[in-house]
C-alpha cells in the first residue's frame, strides 16, 4: 500500500473479503467444508489487510491532533464488534433452523463494508489534491522487480522502530495465551462450569470498548505512552497470578485484565506513526509490526501448549511461569523505552502530540533528523534477521506439534 496508496489497496481488500464470505456463505447451502475453508482463508487475507489500510491513512488527517484518539477508536470499535459477532453468531444458526444465516448476515455485513470503502474512495477524490493521502507517482511505481518485493522500503525503516518490535515480539504473544486460555484456566483450577468460564472471559472486553479511546485522548493530550508499556505489563503480571495460581474469584483477576486490555496496543499503535518520518513507510511499517506481533503469538502458542501437556494433570502453573517472566521483562522494557526516548527523540514518545509535532517541525527546518529516526545498517540487520528465524522457526514448529497431535 505504500507502493500503490492505502485507498487502492483497501478497495481490492474489501473486495476479497466480500468474496471470501459469500463462498464461505454459499458452502452452506451445499455443505461443503472445503469451499468453507477456501471462503475463510479469503476473510482473513483480506481482513488483515484491510485493518492495516486503515493504519495507512488515519495520520493523513488527524496527525499532530488526534492520532492516539484516533486509534484509540478504531481498537474500541474493533473490539465492541468482535463482542456482538460472538454474542450474535448462536442466536443467527438458529434462524429458520438454519446454521447458514450465520454466514448470510456475515456476507451481507461485508457488502455493506465493500460499499462503505466505495463511498470513502469517491470522498476521497472529491478533496483537493493537497488535503489527499500521498500516492506514488506511475514513475515511482516502475521499479526492479526487487523493488516491488517491497524489501528496500522494509530497509528504510528506522532504528527505534526496528528495536520496539524486536523486543515487544513475544509480548504480543504472551496476551495471546492468556486470552486463548483464561476460560480453561477457570475450569482447572476453580471447577468453573465451562459456559461460566466463558461469559466471565468475555468480561474483559467490555470496560475497553469506553476506555481505549479515554487512553488515546490522554496519550494526545498528556503523552506518557512508554509508562503504560510498564503499567500495562505489571496488571498483567497481578492478573496472571490471580488466575493461575490462586483461587480468588476470577471476576477479580478478569476485571483487572479488562483494564490492562485498555492499553493493551494501543501505546505502539500510537507509536509506530511517530516512529516513522512522514508517511510514505506507514503501510511497510503496520505491516512489518503485524509480522513480528503473529510470529511472536504463533511461537508462544505452540510453546504454551507443549509446557502445559508436559506438565502433570496439564496444570498451568509452568505456563503462569514463563508469562509472568516475561511480563516481568516488559516492565523493565518501559524505562529503556524512555531513555532512548529522550536520548533519540528528544522525548517525542512521552510528549503530547501538538509538543512533539512542534519539536519535529523544528528540527525539519534545521535541516536535521531525529537520531532515532535515522536508519541502522546493524539494526535492520539484526532485528530482521531476528524476525525471519522466529517466522520461520514458527511455522517449523507449528507443522511439527500439527502432525504430532494428528498422530
Amino acid at each position: 500500500m505504500d507502493r500503490w496508496g492505502g485507498m487502492r489497496v483497501a478497495i481490492v481488500s474489501s473486495f476479497i473479503v466480500l468474496l471470501g464470505s459469500v463462498l464461505a456463505a454459499v458452502s452452506s447451502i451445499h455443505n461443503n467444508y472445503g469451499l468453507l475453508v477456501g471462503g475463510e482463508i479469503l476473510l482473513g487475507f483480506g481482513s488483515t489487510v484491510s485493518q492495516v489500510c486503515q493504519y495507512k491513512l488515519y495520520p493523513n488527517y488527524v496527525e499532530g491532533r488526534h492520532m492516539a484518539l484516533v486509534f484509540g477508536l478504531t481498537l474500541a470499535w474493533n473490539r465492541l464488534m468482535s463482542v456482538i459477532a460472538k454474542v450474535a453468531a448462536v442466536p443467527m444458526t438458529k434462524l429458520d433452523h438454519n446454521w447458514g444465516w450465520a454466514l448470510w448476515i456475515s456476507a451481507m455485513l461485508c457488502a455493506f463494508s465493500f460499499a462503505s470503502v466505495l463511498a470513502y474512495a469517491a470522498y476521497e477524490r472529491s478533496l483537493p489534491p493537497h488535503h489527499r493521502p500521498p500516492v506514488p507517482t506511475r514513475e515511482e511505481r516502475k521499479r526492479s522487480w526487487v523493488q516491488l518485493t517491497g524489501v528496500p522500503l522494509v530497509l528504510r525503516l528506522p532504528k527505534f522502530y526496528w528495536i520496539l518490535n524486536a523486543t515487544q515480539m513475544f509480548q504480543h504473544g504472551v496476551w495471546a495465551v492468556y486470552n486463548a486460555n483464561v476460560a480453561d484456566m477457570q475450569v482447572k483450577t476453580r471447577g468453573t462450569s465451562t459456559q461460566a468460564a466463558g461469559y466471565n472471559s468475555s468480561l474483559q472486553s467490555v470496560i475497553p470498548v469506553v476506555l481505549t479511546p479515554v487512553a488515546g485522548f490522554f496519550f494526545d493530550r498528556y503523552g506518557h505512552r512508554m509508562t503504560f508499556v510498564s503499567i500495562t505489563a505489571a496488571l498483567y503480571i497481578v492478573v496472571f497470578v490471580l488466575i493461575g495460581l490462586t483461587k480468588v474469584n476470577a471476576l477479580a483477576p478478569i476485571i483487572i485484565s479488562s483494564f490492562a486490555y485498555v492499553t493493551n496496543l494501543l501505546p505502539y499503535f500510537a507509536s509506530l506513526p511517530i516512529l516513522i518520518d512522514g508517511d510514505e513507510l506507514l503501510g511497510t511499517a503496520f505491516g512489518v509490526f503485524q509480522s513480528f506481533a503473529n510470529s511472536g503469538s504463533l511461537i508462544m502458542n505452540v510453546a504454551a501448549g507443549s509446557i502445559q501437556d508436559n506438565t502433570p494433570h496439564q496444570k498451568y502453573n509452568r505456563v503462569i511461569y514463563l508469562l509472568v517472566a516475561l511480563k516481568a521483562v516488559d516492565v523493565a522494557l518501559g524505562p529503556v523505552y524512555i531513555w532512548l526516548d529522550r536520548r533519540w527523540l528528544r522525548g517525542s514518545l512521552q510528549l503530547p502530540e501538538k509538543t512533539r509535532v512542534a519539536i519535529l517541525a523544528e528540527v525539519h527546518k534545521a535541516g536535521g533528523t531525529l537520531e532515532g529516526l535515522k536508519k541502522s545498517k546493524w539494526t535492520t540487520a539484526i532485528c530482521g534477521g531476528i524476525l525471519i528465524a522466529m517466522t520461520v522457526t514458527g511455522i517449523v514448529i507449528y507443522v511439527i506439534y500439527s502432525l504430532g497431535a494428528s498422530d
